[in-house]
């Protein structure tokens, strides 16, 4: 530019400060400059100070006549530009567009733009030249047809879609964006200056539908002020005037009917209850003057307001006290007193432990998933040929999906759609739980809703490293999940019990109890279940009933010094049949358990042709007194004593 000084920092001519503000949906009528100037001339109560627009005569005609054949369009009006000059915009023009994000593009469309920034009105200028008779249209489409944009895309137009048309084709797609059949152009020398007021659910619609969004169709979905259309007009007029050197001709318009201005009631009596404060009718009166409304008083309780044409948000009495709140300063309202307190009540035991499950779990690695209660009647029909509470499944009444029409009674169908779903993406490498409710009728036809909290391991064991050999997740992975869980809420060991489930691998299977309570299951899922969901690799699964683990929860935890004298370990290294589980021998033991034993676990289970029906299970026995140091012979003499009784009560076989 001309008045920019050479070898001056550039930083100098643009540090304009710019703000960004953040509009809630309401809040339309702030998309543009003199939006936000009304906003600051209430809160700041200073005069509000608009364009002064003025038109250099002579005008020509604007030989267009306009047919508005929809309920879609309130207003439409155009004008005629003769004598443009299509040429890049002055610095100045530039340099407002990029600071607002647009992109400049030459002067007569850098114009309309600059007239929606200041005034909200969306415009839109055709190429008079590549305009076909002398008819312009509103009406919706008669069927799909595809149109190419000014951003020379094509989109695929649904019937009944708002277009604008010439005699001949369309020429824009209304509210949304132009098309590029009359583009403005360099060789372009007339132009059709256009302003709407389109129906902002039409333009929401076609938007979503087209799948673009222009900055006029934000404006559009928001409501624009159906008198600024002639205003923007002008406007751009002026401007076209000053810079192009252009002719303009007269405004043509169409309307549909006649603007309805709304006035509402607003009564004192009803402000000072919503807001808690005490406000005059003066006050209040002029807090909604400076925002632009036209008062008049009705009595010493009550004025009538004229709502603008720019403020669509408005339609009741309640919208004008939100108003008068926000120039007052909701930072004035006093904050009342609570008439009534309401005593704490504290979380159920049951949920408490729901949460620490949720926790522990969370704990070792594992990720939570969520499943909805309600599965499809397929998943519901494999449920119930595994006998899982086979004939009490509850049926959704009215469900609007076939894939959500039963109540699930087991976390089972979602677990699986979840490793299906990670599995057809690559990811075969999970460990995962869910805690979710589970609804079922019991035997007498009873209701029984559950908390249930499942756990899923399949894949990997460990992460893939160059130096360390994989290993796939097993049912003692699962089972030490369960140990690492348990041991925060059991004060008793739990039993694995052989079981015979359906749903689960004949021999790898268990149901889990505590003092003969059954709590719950773990296992590897039987094959044709996996087959059915067309998962090709091993899945490890338990479900554990979060109501009977509270019940047999601990309330309060016990605390205990740390042991002062040392331990002493024994192994032994005992021959017994296959079938016999290892709860079985730990209840023996722990039957003539001596007391200075302290710990039994499980070292190691080796099985081979050699050893035929048997097998070699080695027990780790750690021995402690908590009053003095053990001798080697205590501690030799219990454990052979504990030996001797087990060898006895046990079909313990030589060692082989």
């Amino acid at each position: 530019p001309d008045d920019y000084e050479i070898g001056k920092d550039l930083a100098f001519y643009t540090h304009d400060p710019i703000f960004e503000i953040s509009l809630t949906p309401n809040l339309g009528h702030c998309m543009s400059a003199i939006g936000i100037a009304r906003e600051l001339s209430a809160l700041l109560n200073i005069p509000l100070k608009e364009s002064n627009i003025s038109l250099h005569p002579p005008f020509a005609e604007t030989d267009k006549e306009i047919n508005i054949n929809t309920e879609l369009c309130s207003k439409y009006a155009c004008r005629r530009i003769q004598g443009v000059k299509v040429e890049p915009s002055p610095f100045w023009l530039k340099k407002q567009l990029l600071q607002c994000g647009i992109r400049p593009i030459n002067n007569v469309v850098d114009i309309t733009n600059l007239v929606m920034l200041e005034l909200g009105q969306p415009m839109h200028a055709f190429d008079m030249d590549l305009l076909e008779g002398k008819e312009i249209s509103v009406a919706q489409s008669e069927q799909e047809v595809q149109l190419k944009g000014l951003d020379e895309n094509d989109y695929l137009v649904p019937k009944n879609t708002l277009l604008i048309s010439d005699s001949k084709k369309p020429v824009a797609i209304a509210g949304v964006i132009g098309l590029h059949n009359t583009a403005v152009n360099d060789q372009t020398k007339n132009v059709l200056l256009e302003a709407a007021s389109f129906d902002p659910i039409s333009v929401r619609k076609t938007s979503k539908a087209i799948n673009f969004r222009s900055e006029s169709s934000q404006r559009f979905e928001k409501g624009i002020d159906i008198e600024n259309v002639n205003k923007a007009l002008d406007l751009a007029a002026m401007l076209l005037q000053d810079l192009c050197k252009a002719t303009i001709g007269k405004i043509v318009c169409e309307q549909k009917g006649t603007v309805e201005k709304k006035v509402i009631r607003v009564r004192k009596e009803r402000v000072e209850t919503i807001l808690g404060v005490s406000l005059s009718l003066n006050e209040i009166s002029e807090i909604l003057k400076r925002l632009g409304f036209h008062i008049k008083t009705v009595d010493a309780t009550t004025i009538m307001v004229s709502i603008p044409t720019y403020r669509n948000d408005i339609s009741q009495e309640i919208d004008l006290i939100e108003e008068v709140a926000r120039i007052y300063g909701f930072n004035k309202i006093e904050k009342a007193k609570a008439l009534y307190s309401t005593t704490k009540i504290g979380h159920s035991f049951s949920y408490l432990i729901e949460n620490q499950v949720r926790t522990k779990l969370l704990q070792q690695n594992l990720q939570e998933v969520l499943n909805c209660d309600l599965i499809s009647k397929d998943d519901s029909e494999i449920l119930k040929e595994l006998h899982l509470r086979a004939s009490n499944h509850i049926p959704v009444l009215h469900s609007k999906s076939s894939e959500h029409s039963v109540l699930r009674c087991s976390l089972l169908p979602g677990i699986l759609k979840n490793v299906q779903y990670n599995i057809d993406r690559k990811c075969s490498d999970l460990s995962f739980f869910e805690i979710g409710k589970i609804h079922f009728y019991d035997e007498e036809n009873r209701f029984i809703e559950q908390t249930m909290a499942a756990v899923c391991l399949t894949g990997s064991a460990n992460l893939k490293f160059w130096s360390d050999k994989s290993r796939n997740c097993d049912f003692y992975d699962l089972k030490g999940i369960l140990e690492g869980l348990f041991s925060s809420f059991l004060t008793q060991d739990f039993r694995c019990v052989k079981s015979d489930h359906a749903n689960f691998h004949p021999f790898v299977q268990a149901d889990i109890f505590v003092n003969d309570i059954n709590i719950g299951v773990l296992g590897e899922l039987h094959p044709d279940i996996l087959a059915k969901k067309d998962i090709k690799q091993k899945v490890f699964f338990s479900e554990i009933n979060i109501q009977a683990l509270s019940s047999l929860a601990r309330k309060r935890t016990k605390l205990h010094s740390l042991p002062q004298y040392p331990s002493s370990e024994r192994d032994w290294t005992i021959t017994v049949p296959k079938d016999l589980p290892l709860s079985h021998i730990k209840d023996t033991l722990y039957q003539f358990k001596p007391e200075i034993l302290e710990e039994i676990f499980l070292l190691d289970i080796y099985e081979s042709k050699d050893l035929g029906p048997y097998k070699n299970m080695t027990l780790r026995f750690i021995y402690r007194d908590l009053k003095h140091t053990l001798s080697f012979e205590e501690v030799e003499k219990a454990h052979n004593t504990l030996k001797e009784k087990i060898s006895e009560h046990l079909q313990i076989a030589p060692n082989i």
